[in-house]
């Protein structure tokens, strides 16, 4: 009963947002474990990687990821000044950077076809495949061990959890009065 009666008393909203802030802070570790995951098996891969250029694949490829707002991966790309943008670099710095991965074939610039002036840049076809194929076990190899070691009941309630959050936060929000 003392998880139900904690439940049933209405929560100051303080202590709702020091609950959310734990939580996000929780999400947001779990995330750079998994990310961290995948990009320690792309540093073993026979390219050598500085870390803007590594900053710059992990940005393409995250443009890549399917989701709600992008395709494929490999087929959008990001433009090189939404590129130096999202990783907070001068534009110049980030071509420098774009020039030294296509001369690696990780990258390629293909012109936009609305305005052949401009570039997209795209994921080389192998990197696509990788990202597609490879890159959703790898990155979720820490979760899967993490599971593995859990009870039945611990991943039920892990699932239950993330399914009620994932439905609450889909929910629109309360209008204010």
């Amino acid at each position: 009963m003392g998880a139900r009666a904690a439940r049933a008393r209405p929560a100051t909203t303080s202590a709702v947002d020091e609950e959310g802030a734990d939580i996000a802070a929780s999400l947001d570790a779990i995330g750079r474990l998994m990310r961290r995951s995948a990009w320690d098996e792309a540093r073993k891969l026979p390219v050598a990687l500085t870390p803007p250029q590594l900053l710059a694949m992990q940005t393409l490829v995250e443009a890549a990821r399917p989701g709600p707002e992008s395709g494929d991966p490999g087929a959008g790309g990001l433009s090189l000044s939404a590129l130096s943008t999202r990783m907070g670099l001068a534009h110049s710095t980030t071509s420098g950077i774009v020039d030294r991965l296509e001369r690696l074939g990780l990258v390629r610039r293909v012109p936009r076809p609305d305005d052949r002036r401009f570039a997209i840049v795209q994921l080389a076809d192998a990197v696509a495949t990788w990202v597609r194929h490879d890159l959703p076990s790898r990155k979720a190899a820490p979760l899967s061990a993490a599971l593995r070691r859990a009870t039945s009941e611990e991943r039920t309630a892990i699932r239950e959890g993330l399914a009620a959050l994932e439905r609450l936060m889909r929910l629109p929000a309360p209008d204010p009065k």
